[in-house]
């Protein structure tokens, strides 16, 4: 992995993600502490590299997703290398 490669990571962890409007665009859907997808390739990055747990669910197409943002420290601690 190049220097910018690994920058790039560190931006995508960086770009907040809008759940009302995945949403409402029907690419997530609630369900209690998860979120189900269809399609999980339907995505945009930056929502993919939030996910900590996937689970998959049987004979229902796609799967169910939990997410993890970071930390008021960590994205402190992400911004100061994204800015290097």
């Amino acid at each position: 992995m190049t220097r910018k490669e690994w920058k790039e990571g560190v931006n995508q962890l960086l770009k907040p993600i809008d759940f009302e409007d995945l949403i409402s665009g029907g690419l997530l859907k609630k369900a209690g502490a998860w979120y189900r997808f269809t399609n999980i390739h339907d995505l945009p990055r930056h929502v993919t590299d939030h996910i900590i747990e996937l689970k998959a669910t049987p004979g229902v197409p796609g799967g169910l997703a939990k997410f993890k943002l970071p930390s008021p420290r960590q994205r402190k601690m992400l911004e100061k290398i994204a800015s290097r």
